[in-house]
């Protein structure tokens, strides 16, 4: 539900800049919450930690 998501955001908005980004898995639509871009891996390993310590242990980083 795009309102779970809304939470999340609202909950580590002061971590970055922090978006909704709907997405179809295995034909069902899902929303993640992404933060990001960083300038570089140490950056984003940092603020994993961060979101991890908000309450959110299965986070990762995503590369794109």
């Amino acid at each position: 539900m795009p309102e779970n998501a809304q939470r999340v955001r609202a909950r580590i908005a002061a971590l970055g800049n922090v978006q909704v980004v709907p997405a179809q898995v295995n034909g069902s639509a899902l929303y993640r919450v992404r933060v990001g871009p960083f300038a570089n891996e140490a950056e984003a390993d940092r603020l994993l930690s961060k979101v991890v310590d908000s309450g959110y242990p299965t986070a990762r980083i995503v590369s794109e």
